[in-house]
């Protein structure tokens, strides 16, 4: 997963690998984290980051709270006109609204929101799952890193 804010500061998270790169757009105040060991090993990263849901905008768990396969509580429902999904945390109050092209496959754009904290929506444009994989790739300051 990758994900550059709007400082330019990019987070790319590499669950292979086991690394999280942290670096702006340009190269530079490149660092580099461990994720931790699937068998629960050390590392500067908890593991369940490869298996999270990440929000709009982050690179983050909920430290397990919310989930999307039922086991926390969090369900998904269907609109009637079947492109529309919408989720909500029968344990708290995150609330998640998902609206799908015609096709039913192809993302339009997302809501996520809790009360007491922020509401963002994410319009979703150029939808596509061919990515060429150099978009993946640190940049050369982390050549002596790795």
């Amino acid at each position: 997963a990758k994900t550059t804010y709007g400082n330019f500061h990019t987070v790319l998270v590499d669950c292979t690998q086991r690394l999280v790169y942290n670096y702006d757009l340009d190269g530079i105040d490149c660092s580099l984290q461990t994720i931790g060991g699937l068998d629960g090993g050390a590392g500067d990263i908890d593991a369940r980051v490869c298996d999270s849901c990440a929000l709009p905008f982050g690179i983050r768990d909920t430290a397990g709270v919310y989930e999307t396969d039922g086991a926390s509580g969090f369900e998904w429902t269907v609109d009637d006109d079947g492109r529309s999904y919408s989720g909500s945390q029968s344990l708290g109050d995150l609330e998640m609204h998902i609206v799908f092209d015609q096709d039913g496959t192809t993302p339009l754009y997302e809501t996520v929101s809790q009360p007491g904290w922020q509401r963002t929506t994410v319009t979703i444009s150029n939808w596509t799952t061919d990515v060429d994989s150099a978009l993946f790739a640190p940049p050369v300051c982390f050549d002596g890193l790795r």
